[in-house]
């Protein structure tokens, strides 16, 4: 792990995701409410008639390139969980 990363805490960033392995992921913005070794927990809104529904994605960090507050930040640096950095 890069020792950049290794004292930060994701969780209640605004994160997007650049790349991904899973195209259709590509875009997707939230906020970080959860962090596992291999994913992060994200939560996004989304308008549906009218109303703001939460949803939640659990989305696997290794060989994907997140964008977390203006950084760009590769998913297979960052393989642990929060207590382990």
């Amino acid at each position: 792990m890069k020792k950049k990363y290794r004292l930060v805490d994701f969780i209640g960033r605004k994160v997007k995701i650049v790349n991904s392995p899973c195209k259709n992921l590509i875009g997707l913005e939230g906020e970080i409410i959860d962090e596992e070794k291999f994913y992060f927990i994200i939560e996004r809104k989304v308008e549906r008639k009218g109303k703001i529904i939460k949803k939640i994605a659990k989305i696997m960090k290794k060989n994907t390139m997140f964008e977390i507050n203006g950084e760009l930040i590769n998913g297979s640096d960052i393989l642990s969980t929060p207590e382990e950095r």
